[in-house]
């Protein structure tokens, strides 16, 4: 199981972010990378087309990063989660329900 990047961004307009070899562009302002290996791993972050930012983020092995970005304050790290280590049989103490059924609906 690899890490997860969330990313919110609350500013209107059509963002894209490429992030640790993928790309994802919407006007949502919600992104959700998955399996990304641990490491740094490069973000740049796209408004209409122009770069506004880029950094290398430091990603934790088995865990979900979660971001707000706004092109005035740039990235800030909200939380991170822990998330269930399948090699354990999931008995991972630090594991919690990142989504419930519900707020996982209102992601899409």
């Amino acid at each position: 199981m690899g890490s997860e990047l969330y990313i919110e961004i609350p500013s209107k307009g059509y963002f894209t972010i490429e992030f640790a070899g993928q790309v994802i562009s919407n006007a949502t302002g919600k992104f959700l990378f998955f399996d990304v290996m641990r490491g740094n791993q490069p973000l740049a972050i796209y408004k209409d087309g122009y770069l506004v930012y880029r950094t290398l983020v430091s990603i934790l092995p088995d865990s979900r990063l979660n971001f707000t970005f706004s092109t005035n304050v740039g990235l800030y790290l909200e939380e991170t989660i822990r998330l269930r280590n399948t090699r354990d049989g999931g008995g991972n103490s630090n594991y919690r329900v990142v989504f419930t059924e519900s707020e996982f609906s209102l992601f899409f």
